[in-house]
């Protein structure tokens, strides 16, 4: 069977191919789309009958594509067949591949290649190459690849410093910040931001009051011209200022940089700090992320 009414592509290396183009490839099929294997956390205790539950963690997501390279005479032929192992040839950075669907769903996971791609000529149909590639997902989750960043910048003056989506900052006595705002995650899983923040601010804090994780730097100024990154991705987990200087041991101990996160639907956000003023920004980024398709 032909898939018609979705594209799909490959980005390496900045390069993009069309995998079904109808030119140089056609998409036939694939499979591991869906939901992404779940692995179920379990305790026992010494005299239990069955286990507890307690909790899941999704696995490694392994995927595959059925293409058909096309050409029009012999030479382009063996250009298909060179040009689809270019494409898969295994490389430490991933490949990203992006499924596209109507009216306007466009979803992205970053893979490797996983698999023997030998190309067998028994797979050749006229001019055409067919063949089964198996990628690898280390992280199973699809993602919407327009990356979100929600700023908190300061701007004006006088009795009040307005944050873009309502995040006000009140000038006075303690020219501080206090205020909570809902951060949205489209997706249908958690995701991990990456916060950043630009002083000048101290004692900042960053709490999802929706999961109840803090971020707090709490005795610590952060100075003007200054910028401290937090990614709270998996894989980096990791504090930094703009010289890419480790500064994590200024969090405090009782933070959650391993688990930080947003969940699907509305976080309650609330930032906290001191001394700040009119260049003091913040801002939230994240892919939101998708189970499967």
């Amino acid at each position: 069977m032909t898939i018609t009414q979705i594209d799909l592509t490959a980005t390496v290396n900045g390069v993009v191919y069309d995998l079904a183009d109808l030119i140089h490839y056609q998409f036939l099929d694939a499979d591991g789309f869906g939901m992404a294997p779940v692995k179920r956390l379990t305790q026992k205790g010494p005299m239990q009958d069955g286990v507890s539950d307690i909790g899941f963690r999704l696995d490694a997501r392994h995927l595959t594509l059925t293409l058909l390279a096309l050409g029009t005479d012999e030479a382009s032929y063996y250009a298909a067949r060179e040009a689809l192992l270019s494409i898969f040839t295994p490389t430490v950075a991933p490949i990203k591949l992006t499924f596209y669907a109507p009216p306007d769903r466009v979803r992205q996971i970053d893979v490797h290649f996983n698999s023997n791609f030998s190309l067998p000529f028994k797979s050749r149909y006229g001019m055409s190459q067919q063949d089964v590639i198996e990628l690898y997902a280390p992280d199973p989750t699809w993602y919407d690849p327009v990356l979100v960043n929600i700023p908190f910048q300061a701007s004006g003056g006088g009795t009040g410093m307005p944050f873009p989506l309502t995040f006000p900052v009140t000038f006075g006595a303690t020219v501080s910040i206090n205020q909570t705002q809902a951060v949205t995650n489209a997706g249908s899983y958690r995701t991990y931001p990456v916060i950043i923040l630009y002083g000048p601010i101290t004692n900042p804090v960053i709490t999802n009051t929706t999961t109840g994780e803090v971020l707090s730097f709490v005795g610590t100024a952060i100075g003007t011209n200054q910028t401290w990154t937090i990614d709270c991705r998996y894989g980096y987990k990791t504090v930094t200022d703009q010289l890419a200087v480790n500064k994590i041991a200024s969090l405090l101990l009782t933070s959650d940089l391993s688990t930080f996160h947003l969940e699907p639907g509305a976080n309650s956000i609330n930032v906290t700090g001191g001394a700040v003023n009119g260049t003091t920004q913040a801002s939230i980024q994240f892919y939101s992320r998708y189970v499967g398709i």
